[in-house]
């Protein structure tokens, strides 16, 4: 063969097996046969990377590395599931009924049933004032009421219960706090009372004091529209529930000497379709004259005290809780004094710009809120004492008597909060004022807010903040401030 021939068939047979070899490349780069190829920029010589491979596994992942070849996972993702929070609607309400029948499951015609609060499903220790007022509904012959209650209580919770007081001039008061709502059709049953008339009187058995006002244990569910007076002067109501009671007795008019009269709270229990006629001493009305401790410097500055009397009593089937509150201010020789106050034993708490009153060992564990089982034997009382050693304080106790002796509170230095105010970006907000009140736990009466402060706003270059003076989870009064006018 001629050698341009030749030539010729070399050159042709060399492009072929290039433009294979190209062609091939790629191809077994993505099948993941073989490693990639790396080119030395320097020398232009193309060198095979060496790798085993026998291990396929490893070849097709640094194949599909060099070349980022889409898998099928990654071609077609699954569409993951989205959980849509549902939207506060506070505008919503839905309705709910309610039947009212007696003991013997008749219908109960002109029943005033009312909702004066709620309960979230977020917090459902709190109660919440219903929006817009009262909901007030009576029912129809066959013993139903609709009512709307709102779905929400708040942005943050749904409305899981309401605050139900029944009402009828025939039957024993009912409410329930934490009367559970939804689509099945509810039934509250109403009983009848007993009848109870209180006659009071002061000095001797024979005068009778008239004018009088009577008020029952919170959980009678009794307002003073309830007792009616008769002609000899006694007071008497026909709604009484068949069970253990507390009442206090008080006269609507002043004695001779400016001073009211009071009874001692009263106990008494009633059985089904009984009259029980109540004999009631009054006594003159007592004054309670105190000072906070010395330790607390003088001027006292925004003191106030606060007396509740509390008388309760606990049972299998009934428990209830008559008391009342009394405050005044302190003045700034840390005197004050309190007048028209009944006889009777009662818990003090007292607060002023840095101090709050000292609380004490409880003298027992039931006046701690802490019930044994029957049978508890005095080792189980001491181990009880350890386990609730948070509940063994309360508040200073007092009994009030006639030529009462002045007292002296107790009262100790409270911590400081410190509050920061912010723009929901985080920028700071200066000259805020920030209001907080003591929540004051009296012994059976539960949780009361006392008087509030507005904080004293301090000059702080980054945010705007405000101190108070508090003691545990309470917070003291402190100086009054007006807003800032800029």
């Amino acid at each position: 063969m001629p050698r341009r021939t030749t030539l010729a068939v070399l050159i042709v047979v060399s492009l072929l097996a290039a433009v294979g070899l190209v062609m091939w490349k790629p191809h077994n780069v993505a099948s993941g046969l073989v490693e990639p190829v790396s080119v030395d920029r320097l020398t232009g010589s193309v060198e095979a990377e060496s790798a085993p491979l026998a291990d396929e596994r490893t070849a097709r992942s640094v194949a599909a590395e060099a070349v980022a070849v889409p898998t099928p996972s990654a071609l077609v993702a699954p569409t993951p599931s989205v959980v849509t929070p549902q939207q506060p609607d506070l505008q919503a309400k839905t309705p709910f009924e309610i039947v009212v029948v007696d003991s013997n499951g008749q219908p109960v015609f002109d029943a005033v049933i009312r909702i004066t609060g709620m309960r979230s499903a977020s917090d459902p220790g709190s109660w919440y004032e219903f929006r817009g007022g009262d909901v007030v509904a009576r029912t129809d012959p066959k013993g139903r009421a609709k009512l709307d209650v709102w779905d929400w209580v708040d942005i943050h919770g749904r409305t899981i219960s309401v605050d139900v007081s029944v009402t009828h001039a025939e039957f024993v008061p009912l409410r329930d706090d934490s009367f559970e709502i939804g689509p099945v059709e509810r039934t509250i049953v109403l009983r009848r009372g007993a009848v109870v008339s209180v006659r009071a009187w002061h000095g001797s058995p024979d005068q009778v004091v008239e004018g009088i006002s009577i008020e029952l244990e919170r959980e009678a569910a009794l307002g003073a529209n309830a007792w009616t007076r008769e002609s000899d002067g006694r007071m008497v109501a026909t709604r009484i529930a068949a069970e253990r009671h507390v009442l206090g007795v008080k006269s609507g008019r002043t004695q001779p000497g400016g001073r009211s009269l009071h009874s001692e709270p009263e106990s008494f229990e009633v059985r089904p379709n009984e009259r029980l006629d109540l004999s009631v001493e009054l006594h003159a009305a007592l004054t309670w004259t105190g000072k906070l401790a010395d330790s607390v410097p003088r001027p006292v500055v925004d003191g106030r005290v606060q007396l509740t009397f509390v008388d309760h009593f606990e049972g299998p089937d009934a428990s209830g809780c008559l008391s009342n509150s009394f405050e005044t201010e302190v003045l700034p020789d840390g005197s004050f004094t309190i007048a028209d106050l009944p006889p009777g034993r009662g818990y003090v708490f007292a607060a002023c710009r840095g101090y709050v009153s000292s609380e004490v060992r409880a003298p027992t564990l039931a006046e701690a809120g802490i019930r044994l089982p029957d049978g508890a034997t005095g080792e189980d009382e001491a181990e009880a004492w350890k386990t609730f050693a948070n509940l063994k304080t309360q508040l200073q106790r007092i009994e009030l008597v006639p030529l009462q002796r002045a007292t002296t509170i107790e009262m100790c230095a409270t911590g400081v909060v410190e509050v920061t105010v912010t723009k929901p970006d985080g920028a700071p907000i200066p000259h805020a004022d920030v209001y907080a009140s003591p929540n004051v736990s009296v012994p059976h009466h539960g949780s009361t807010l006392g008087r509030g402060a507005t904080g004293r706003r301090k000059p702080m270059r980054a945010a705007s903040r405000a101190s108070r003076k508090c003691r545990r989870i309470r917070t003291s009064g402190s100086a009054q401030q007006q807003p800032d006018s800029r």
